[in-house]
Formats: C-alpha cells, sequence, structure tokens
C-alpha cells in the first residue's frame, strides 16, 4: 500500500502488551525455592522490532530458517538477560517449567525493554519479555504493525478496511 515502509504481524501488538504468560527456568540460573520465574510471550514476524522500532542490543534478528525449520529460538529483553543470564543470553537455554530439555529455547538476541502500560510491575521494572518467532500465515498473529511515510489518518482508514475484510480460506 502507498505509504507503507514496512509491516509485522504479532500476538498482541506492542501497546496492548502481552496476553499470554509462563513460568520458565533458565540454564545455570538457581532460583530460590518460592521463586517461579515468570515471562510475558509474544509471536512475532520477522519485521517486528524494526517496525515499531525496539532496538536489538546483542546478538541477531529472527531469520527465514528460524520460521521455516520452526527452530526453537527466542529473542529476550534486557530485563530478562540481566535478571537470569548474567547479561550474557547468547546461546543459553530457557525453556517453560513443564518442558523438557528438547522443548527449550535458545537466545539468540537480545532487545531493549519496552514499558507495556498495563505490564508494568508496582516497583516499576521492567517484566520479563520472550519474544519467539512467528509463522506469517498464523492464526494467533492478529496484530498488525505498521511503519508509514505520509499522512497517518488517511492509511489508517485503509488499514482498517483492509483489516475488516473476509478471507478467502
Amino acid at each position: 500500500s502507498p505509504g507503507v515502509t514496512a509491516a509485522s504481524l504479532s500476538t498482541n501488538g506492542p501497546f496492548a502488551g502481552s496476553g499470554s504468560r509462563a513460568n520458565f527456568e533458565a540454564e545455570g540460573y538457581l532460583r530460590g525455592p518460592e521463586e517461579r520465574p515468570v515471562a510475558e510471550l509474544e509471536w512475532v514476524t520477522r519485521q517486528y522490532f524494526p517496525v515499531v522500532g525496539l532496538r536489538l542490543v546483542e546478538g541477531r534478528p529472527f531469520d527465514a530458517t528460524d520460521v521455516e525449520n520452526g527452530r526453537r529460538v527466542a529473542i529476550i529483553n534486557e530485563t530478562m538477560a540481566r535478571r537470569y543470564f548474567a547479561n550474557r543470553a547468547i546461546g543459553r537455554r530457557w525453556g517453560f517449567a513443564s518442558a523438557r530439555g528438547d522443548e527449550s529455547f535458545e537466545g539468540i538476541g537480545v532487545v531493549e525493554d519496552v514499558h507495556y502500560s498495563s505490564r508494568v510491575l508496582r516497583l516499576g521494572e521492567s517484566v520479563n519479555m520472550a519474544y519467539l518467532p512467528g509463522a506469517r500465515d498464523s492464526r494467533f498473529l492478529q496484530s498488525l504493525e505498521v511503519r508509514i511515510d505520509g499522512d497517518a489518518a488517511v492509511l489508517a482508514n485503509a488499514i482498517v478496511v483492509w483489516r475488516m475484510m473476509p478471507s478467502k480460506s
């Protein structure tokens, strides 16, 4: 569409906050007996970070082989990297508390923290965020993000009409 310079899809979008969360275990992290680490989860397409303006501070972004081959990789935020991996998250593994070892995710990147208004803790700390690669055709990717060059109001009407049109499947 004219005016759109980039687009991505995500589960919930950058302003909605994550709708999924899970307890996890991190490789090399010894948690306290009552500690239950929780991560907010967001499935995103490859262009998500540049479209929403989230800066990759370490590692690499998702690539086509991550999605096509169903690789178990993740990009986490700085808070999660600092808390559970002593800022050395690349190549380290983490997984859902109920997962087996072969169901864990490898950290390939770290992005800057973003403060979702509905997900900021009482003390003002960021939550643990984990971004997972989402296939473009997934029905779970319901949020459309666009980066535009032009009049946002005109383009917003076009996008709303496009999203309301029934799919042909």
